[in-house]
């Protein structure tokens, strides 16, 4: 029988948004979002994480860097 997935439930932005701060400097260094969602056991999309890691790099809450191209 395959694996049934355990139901979570769905976080506000600013729930969001906190968990990813609290989790963010508790580990003191650098994730990029998909890091993030698993990390938190998908308790947050990885768009969300996205989203939100630019938000609060925007606010001066964290740093950030551009990955990529």
């Amino acid at each position: 029988m395959a694996p049934t997935k355990e139901k979570t439930e769905k976080l506000s932005a600013e729930q969001a948004s906190n968990l990813m701060l609290d989790y963010l400097r508790k580990q003191n260094r650098p994730y990029s979002a998909t890091d993030v969602s698993a990390n938190l056991k998908n308790r947050v999309t990885k768009a969300v994480a996205a989203k939100v890691l630019k938000e609060m790099h925007e606010r001066k809450e964290i740093e950030g860097r551009a990955a990529g191209g």
